[in-house]
């Protein structure tokens, strides 16, 4: 039997976490949504019927890194999502403290309403968003289930080496395209392999509260693109930004601010996130600059 099971291994954190796991030789197992995997995967869908439960490490580490995150499908399918993001949770919970097993649980900034900026971990929850009323309820979930051993991680954006909407920018400007990145949006950018670092350190401390996974400031998606055109000579008169509210995205979900507190992380794990453009650098890839 494995000593760590990673909830979503179909996600582009808990793939990442699976492959650093099992790179080191850690006994871990992953689910997916899939079914018919070949893989060793073991099937859990939390939108779905997820009875019979399936066999999970008995008391190791539950990571669970599912859930329905774009704000937009959340807005527009509550029902659903919400399904996914909490009440799926309460019903893990409860597993897994049947199991005597310790669950980390992935959570994110937009549980504060971002009016402000490096909000501290125990701070108030206060969401504007569908999504983070649902993993703000998540959250309360966990806190409420007797005899559970949880951490929670609250990540910002989290950016992979080869972003996909920056790639996809790249490819644009290099054939004479205009890109109309959000002027009113902005990110506080964490590299895919230090969030995956930060849940190694909580999976091997058995991590307890509240942990936050953030860049250290925020900076707009309009300048993002700017400093990628400045940095690989781009046509800079392709960028055309735009407002997310003209383009029908809901004030509640462009917040002002998405920095969280990072002491702990910074204290307890030694891990400290670069800043942002060292972030988004390290998301092109050098191809892509001779697209």
């Amino acid at each position: 039997m494995s000593d760590i099971a990673i909830i979503g291994g179909d996600s582009m954190i808990g793939a990442a976490l699976f492959a650093r796991l099992s790179g080191d030789g850690r006994s871990v197992v992953a689910t997916t949504r899939q079914p018919g995997r070949q893989d060793g995967s073991i099937f859990l869908d939390l939108g779905g019927d997820m009875a019979p439960w399936p066999a999970l490490p008995e008391g190791g580490t539950w990571v669970l890194c599912a859930a329905m995150a774009r704000l937009a499908d959340c807005r527009n399918d509550e029902e659903t999502s919400r399904r996914i993001n909490a009440d799926a949770v309460g019903v893990l919970a409860d597993q897994a403290a049947r199991a005597g097993a310790h669950l980390l649980f992935l959570s994110t900034d937009k549980v504060f309403d971002g009016m402000r900026a490096h909000r501290e971990a125990d701070d108030t929850p206060c969401p504007r968003s569908v999504y983070g009323q649902q993993k703000t309820d998540a959250e309360n979930i966990l806190r409420a289930t007797d005899s559970l051993s949880f951490g929670v991680f609250r990540l910002t954006k989290v950016l992979a080496e080869n972003d996909r909407l920056l790639g996809e920018w790249c490819t644009k400007l290099v054939g004479g395209e205009e890109i109309n990145p959000f002027i009113d949006m902005v990110m506080a950018p964490v590299p895919l392999a230090t969030a995956v670092d930060a849940l190694v350190w909580g999976i091997d401390c058995r991590v307890r509260g509240v942990v936050q996974v953030s860049g250290p400031r925020d900076v707009r998606y309009s300048d993002v693109a700017h400093h990628i055109a400045v940095r690989d000579d781009y046509n800079l008169s392709l960028i055309k930004p735009v407002s997310a509210i003209e383009v029908g995205i809901p004030s509640v979900e462009i917040p002002p601010n998405t920095t969280l507190d990072t002491q702990r992380l910074n204290m307890d794990a030694g891990i400290h996130i670069p800043d942002a453009w060292d972030v988004i650098d390290a998301s092109i890839p050098i191809s892509a600059r001779s697209l």
